[in-house]
C-alpha cells in the first residue's frame, strides 16, 4: 500500500542530465551531430556557442534505458569540450541514446530532433 501512495504522489524523475559533468565551456568547445543513417538529404547540425552549453545541460535530461540492440545508430554525436571528447549514438528504431560507450537512456526521435532543432544550427 505504502509504494502505492508513494508512486501516485512522488514527483516525476526528471532524468539525469548527462552533460552535467562537462564543466564550463573551454575555447575549443563544440557539439557536432551527425545523421550516420541518412538518405539522400542528411541533417546534420553543430552547436559552436558556449553560452548555450548551460541551456544544453539542463535539456538533455534522459531517463535511465535498457539493453542496446544490434540495430545501428541514426545520429553520432561528437562533444568537444577542452582536452575532453565525448561520443555519444542515437537509435531511433530502438529509442536508444549511449552516452561515452557507457551508459544508455531512452530517448525518442521527436524528443532528440527538437533538442537538435532547438539550439543546433544545420550545417
Amino acid at each position: 500500500m505504502f509504494e502505492t501512495l508513494k508512486s501516485l504522489f512522488a514527483h516525476p524523475a526528471q532524468g539525469k542530465k548527462i552533460l552535467e559533468d562537462i564543466g564550463p565551456a573551454e575555447p575549443n568547445f563544440k557539439i557536432v551531430a551527425t545523421h550516420v543513417r541518412a538518405g539522400k538529404s542528411p541533417k546534420n547540425y553543430v552547436l559552436e556557442d558556449a553560452g548555450k552549453l548551460p541551456t544544453i545541460i539542463e535539456k538533455w535530461a534522459f531517463e535511465p534505458g535498457e539493453v542496446v540492440g544490434r540495430c545501428g545508430y541514426d545520429y553520432q554525436i561528437i562533444i568537444t569540450n577542452g582536452e575532453r571528447t565525448i561520443p555519444i549514438s542515437v537509435c531511433f528504431l530502438c529509442n536508444t541514446l549511449v552516452f561515452n560507450h557507457l551508459e544508455n537512456y531512452k530517448v525518442s526521435k521527436k524528443q532528440m530532433m527538437n533538442l537538435l532543432i532547438e539550439d543546433f544550427k544545420l550545417i
